[in-house]
């Protein structure tokens, strides 16, 4: 699976996202801080979507 990220400077900093799960969406002060908090996000919504699907393997 191919998933697309967007990265958008604003004026406090960055947003950022993946265009597949829009439901991790992060900010960042930095570009740096925005990839990490969006990784640890992505992370978060799919795990959450496992459980909610029942599949509890965590492959």
């Amino acid at each position: 699976m191919k998933l697309t990220p967007v990265i958008e400077q604003t004026a406090e900093g960055y947003v950022a996202y993946l265009e597949e799960i829009p439901e991790a969406r992060v900010q960042g002060a930095t570009l740096e801080e925005a990839q990490e908090k969006l990784s640890a996000a992505v992370t978060t919504v799919i795990d959450a979507m496992r459980q909610v699907a029942g599949d509890d393997t965590g492959v």
